[in-house]
C-alpha cells in the first residue's frame, strides 16, 4: 500500500476525527466519542494543522489511515520536552513506525531533548516505544473517586 506521512490539514480534521473515534473503539476499555468529544478533537487537530508547539501527523493513502500527536512541553525540565500521543495505524506496525518517526523527527527539530510517550499497561505499544529508543521510566496510577452526592459533575468520563 502507498501512502504518505505529513502534518494533517485543516480540511481533513473531520475525516481525521472519524479515525480517531476508530482508535478510541480499538482499545479494550474503549468507546464512541460523544458529539462534544468529537467537536473537541476536530477543533484541536484543526489548530495542530499549524500551531507552532504542537502537530498532528497523518497517513494519507486515498484517506487518512493513520494519525499521531506530537506536542512540545515547556515545562520545569532544563531543556524543552515533547510528548508522542494518540499514535493509531489502521492494522499497520509499518506505518505506526513510520508516524511515530515522524512526530520523534519533529519535536526534535523543534528543540526536545526529551521525548515521552505513555502506553496502558494492558496495551499493546511498549515493544515499538522501546524499539524506538523510549525507555521505560515509571508506573502511572489514576485514581477516580466518586463523586458524592449534591456535587457538581465533572468533564472527566468513563468512555472517551
Amino acid at each position: 500500500m502507498s501512502y504518505e506521512i505529513r502534518r494533517i490539514r485543516q480540511t481533513e480534521a473531520e475525516a481525521v476525527t472519524d479515525l480517531w473515534d476508530e482508535a478510541a473503539q480499538s482499545v479494550p476499555d474503549g468507546g464512541p466519542l460523544k458529539e462534544r468529544g468529537r467537536r473537541n478533537i476536530a477543533a484541536m487537530l484543526v489548530l495542530a494543522a499549524l500551531h507552532p508547539s504542537a502537530a498532528c501527523f497523518v497517513a494519507v493513502a486515498d484517506e487518512p489511515i493513520g494519525l499521531v500527536m506530537a506536542e512540545l512541553d515547556e515545562g520545569l525540565l532544563p531543556c524543552r520536552g515533547g510528548t508522542v500521543s494518540e499514535l493509531y495505524a489502521r492494522g499497520d506496525a509499518d506505518i505506526e513506525r513510520a508516524l511515530a518517526e515522524a512526530a520523534i523527527a519533529w519535536l526534535s527539530d523543534q528543540g526536545a531533548r526529551v521525548i515521552r510517550s505513555e502506553v496502558p499497561l494492558d496495551e499493546p505499544g511498549g515493544a515499538l516505544l522501546e524499539s524506538l529508543g523510549f525507555e521505560p521510566e515509571t508506573t502511572r496510577y489514576g485514581l477516580y473517586p466518586p463523586l458524592k452526592l449534591g456535587s457538581s459533575t465533572s468533564n472527566c468520563t468513563s468512555s472517551p
